[in-house]
């Protein structure tokens, strides 16, 4: 599970890059800004989960 939740990170890092690349070369930031807004309540919900993962595997 813990391999998954990096895997899906790495995605959404690839992705971002993307974007702001696309964003550099167009000169149009505004999908960059939801992207990254996007991205940071993904990976915020992904190290929510992982806590609560490890916070489980602890009490048993």
């Amino acid at each position: 599970m813990k391999n998954l939740l990096y895997i899906l990170a790495s995605v959404i890092v690839c992705v971002v890059i993307f974007v702001v690349m696309e964003a550099l070369f167009n000169g149009d930031w505004t999908p960059y800004i939801a992207l990254t807004i996007f991205a940071g309540v993904i990976i915020g919900l992904l190290l929510r989960i992982q806590n609560k993962l490890t916070q489980k595997g602890k009490n048993n």
